[in-house]
């Protein structure tokens, strides 16, 4: 077991009330499960998968721009759709965290958890 963990399960202990949901209107449902610890921990040792390094170069050299031009030409200069396919890679949205299915078992119950996978699989709208 993780060191922190003995330490959160144990605040947990005392503190059940500290993560129940809070409303204006009184709600016996709960944003988060009542094996909190144990999901936590299947969280936290779940596997990482291992990203492959980008198509893209990062590097400020004539032949990374050409890469990327070409790159981006395949995609029609779409960098949306050049960055989409980029599954796998640092540039996926949402690689720098878990996988969104194993995210949801902890978040799931979050009344903001549809913002947030939306978030991890899509990336921000900016204006």
């Amino acid at each position: 077991s993780v060191p922190f963990l003995v330490e959160l399960r144990e605040h947990w202990k005392r503190d059940r009330g500290g993560f129940e949901r809070k409303s204006r209107e009184p709600s016996t449902e709960k944003c988060w499960p009542s094996n909190l610890m144990e999901v936590v921990e299947k969280v936290i040792n779940s596997p990482v998968e291992k990203l492959k390094a980008p198509d893209f170069a990062f590097e400020l050299s004539q032949e990374a721009a050409q890469k990327n031009y070409l790159i981006l030409s395949k995609h029609n200069f779409n960098l949306d759709e050049a960055l989409k396919s980029q599954k796998g890679t640092p540039l996926e949205y949402g690689s720098e965290f878990r996988r969104v299915e194993v995210l949801e078992n902890l978040f799931g119950r979050h009344p903001n958890w549809g913002r947030m996978e939306r978030l991890l699989r899509k990336g921000s709208d900016w204006p």
